[in-house]
C-alpha cells in the first residue's frame, strides 16, 4: 500500500511541477510576444 501511495504523491508532485513550468513558459512567451509586437513594425502571430 505504501509504495502505491508514494507513487501517487510523486505523480502529483511531477504534475504540479510541469504545470508550474508550463505557466512560467506561457508567461515568458507572452512577454516575448508583447516585446516583439512593441519593438517591431510587424508582429509575429
Amino acid at each position: 500500500m505504501y509504495p502505491v501511495l508514494y507513487r501517487v504523491k510523486t505523480l502529483e508532485y511531477y504534475i504540479g511541477c510541469v504545470g508550474e513550468i508550463n505557466a512560467i513558459k506561457d508567461l515568458i512567451l507572452e512577454l516575448v510576444r508583447y516585446g516583439i509586437s512593441r519593438n517591431a513594425p510587424y508582429s509575429y502571430s
